[in-house]
């Protein structure tokens, strides 16, 4: 299962927590484009969205390790 990223909010925390969330309840990935592509620090949340989908990472230190 895949889970979209819905409307732009720019709001990282919001955005990383969906993601987590929908891991933790068993999605094996995330389908966003809006989410990350109008976001004022682009490359950065697709790192986080990388670390958590891939390193199983947690939302906190997500934003700590890519500086959101």
């Amino acid at each position: 299962m895949l889970v979209a990223g819905g409307p732009s909010t720019g709001d990282s925390l919001s955005i990383l927590k969906m993601v987590r969330t929908a891991l933790d309840s068993g999605a094996s990935g995330v389908c966003m484009g809006r989410q990350v592509f109008s976001h004022p620090e682009v490359e950065k949340m697709a790192k986080a969205i990388v670390l958590l989908v891939h390193q199983d990472y947690s939302v906190d230190d997500a934003i700590s390790a890519c500086g959101l």
